[in-house]
Parts: structure tokens; sequence; C-alpha cells
């Protein structure tokens, strides 16, 4: 996973299962729906800041964007 997408992650309040040196699960946290709503809000406005950064006199090269928002969140197709 993606250290901003892990950034993003924490900040809405989302916890991640641990292991031991086992492969045994320690810690489940579970996630609340709200959470995930937060998650996903945060990610879409990082998405509409990446677009705006992308955009030359208010227009929005679509490539530009895709490429910028893969390279921000370090995603290949």
């Amino acid at each position: 996973m993606n250290d901003r997408i892990k950034e993003l992650a924490l900040e809405a309040g989302i916890g991640f299962t641990l292991w031991d040196d086992s492969g045994r699960e320690m810690i489940d946290n579970y996630t609340p729906e709200e959470y995930l709503e937060k998650f996903a809000e945060l990610l879409v406005l990082e998405c509409i800041n990446i677009m705006e950064s992308k955009s030359k006199d208010g227009v929005v090269y679509v490539p530009d964007v895709i490429t910028g928002l893969e390279k921000h969140f370090g995603v290949e197709e």
C-alpha cells in the first residue's frame, strides 16, 4: 500500500491488522462504516487536488490528470 494511502487511512481512523514474526494475527482493528466513509472522502479530495494542480487555465487535460494520479498514489496499470 502506498504511503500516502496509509496516511489517509490513518487520518480517517482506519486500523490495520498486525502480524507477529510467525504470521499469527496479533491485533485486528474493526473499522466502523463512518471511518471508511471518511477515508473515501479524503481520497476523493486528494484526487480533486491532483486534478486542480494539473489543470491549465481551468482546463483539465485528462492524460496529465491520469498520470498525476498514478504517480501520486504509486498506482501502475
